[in-house]
């Protein structure tokens, strides 16, 4: 696995565009702490839960009280019978702790991702990370078997797939989802321990020091909470940034 610590917003871009150059279709996750894995929420959640049945208890218990209580509020949540993969998309997207990992085709979307404080709260010291995975050749896009639309939860191995645009912010951040599978123990396999992919990434760390910089940069360009976050949330989250980095007092 590569890593490469980027100068500033140009050099990231170059970089990344280096990278992606001939033939390689890539996509990116934005990170805001270059040491943290490559993992999703549920394993985040709870770390310290080392046996199968324990985390599949509530991971299935989660997935349950969101088909129970969520349907009221989503239109157009399929039925768990006919296409769980597809639920559990959307519960990710609205924050549920699930197997599922966020990524991006577009790089800036990362970018801001790594470098706005949507990733939760960490020091203001740590470098924030992209990181880039390069789909292999004999990758299809649009083949995912059917017993794993509709079992998402038993997969023995991690997998690569593009969701449906079935969410505003899917279509706006370019989503795509990587599904991660358990080990032996119980534990939710990391896709930079996993050796089917480890060897098919890379990382851009961005010095914390230019965060502001890049945040700013990425807003000339249109890329905010308002646009990668196209509801009310988004907006109202832009508003005050936006004022306090443009507003002068007279």
């Amino acid at each position: 696995m590569d890593e490469y610590k980027c100068k500033n917003f140009n050099d990231f871009l170059k970089k990344s565009s280096d990278y992606c150059h001939g033939s390689k279709f890539v996509i990116f996750r934005g990170q805001p702490c270059s040491k943290f894995q490559l993992l999703p929420t549920l394993a985040r959640m709870r770390r310290d839960l080392n046996f199968s049945v324990g985390l599949r208890k509530l991971e299935l218990k989660l997935f349950s009280e969101f088909h129970r209580l969520c349907h009221m509020h989503i239109d157009g949540i399929p039925s768990p019978q006919q296409n769980q993969l597809e639920e559990l998309t959307i519960a990710r997207h609205y924050g549920l702790p699930t197997r599922l990992l966020d990524w991006s085709s577009n790089p800036l979307a990362a970018l801001w991702f790594a470098c706005s404080s949507e990733n939760g709260d960490v020091s203001n010291q740590s470098d924030p990370v992209v990181w880039l995975h390069h789909l292999k050749k004999d990758f299809e896009e649009d083949v995912v078997k059917e017993t794993t639309w509709k079992k998402p939860f038993d997969v023995d191995k991690t997998i690569i797939f593009k969701p449906k645009h079935i969410t505003p912010r899917i279509a706006a951040q370019a989503g795509w989802f990587s599904l991660h599978k358990m080990n032996e123990k119980g534990y939710i396999v990391a896709l930079d321990d996993d050796e089917g992919y480890a060897d098919s990434l890379m990382k851009i760390i961005i010095p914390h020091t230019e965060v502001s910089k890049i945040l700013k940069e990425l807003n000339i360009l249109h890329v905010n909470s308002s646009t990668l976050l196209p509801d009310i949330e988004g907006v109202i989250k832009h508003i005050p940034w936006n004022v306090l980095n443009n507003f002068h007092l007279q």
